[in-house]
């Protein structure tokens, strides 16, 4: 019963922020350039920010309808020094952004098999890294995953 209220509070907290952001207008540009995804080498400045997500990103994986596992994630940003506040500002529209690919790629089967597999995490990272840098700017030099772990009901 437990895991079923788990996976519901998620699933209605996660709906919760895409509405939110659909009527924000957060839809961005579809199919980001993996190009664009590659950590920029900065002489300057030398220090950065690490800036901590409030909370996890928790997606649930579905099979015939139901709610076979859950996704979580616990996310940083690294950008370049005295950006925290303008990332801080932003963070329910980055929340937003990051969730819709999570769940974009959980349709897409990514997080079915190895999900700690080399390409999928060079894509996970990819598309949360274009994502980031849609939204904030070059200030963005990568998105660091502190922890992913996936639960099966």
């Amino acid at each position: 019963m437990k895991p079923i209220i788990i996976a519901v509070a998620g699933i209605v907290s996660l709906a919760g922020g895409a509405v939110a952001g659909a009527m924000l207008g957060a839809a961005g540009p579809h199919g980001a350039d993996m190009e664009d995804a590659k950590p920029m080498v900065h002489a300057a400045p030398s220090r950065f920010d690490y800036v901590k997500f409030n909370s996890q990103f928790v997606v649930p994986l579905q099979s015939d309808r139901r709610v076979t596992a859950l996704v979580v994630a616990n996310l940083q940003l690294e950008v370049t020094e005295g950006a925290s506040e303008e990332v801080l500002l932003r963070e329910p529209r980055l929340r937003d952004l990051f969730l819709k690919i999570l769940f974009e790629m959980a349709a897409e089967g990514a997080f079915d098999g190895d999900m700690f597999a080399p390409m999928v995490q060079k894509e996970l990272r990819g598309r949360l890294l274009a994502a980031a840098r849609n939204l904030l700017g070059p200030e963005v030099n990568a998105v660091l995953i502190s922890d992913l772990l996936k639960q099966d009901r």
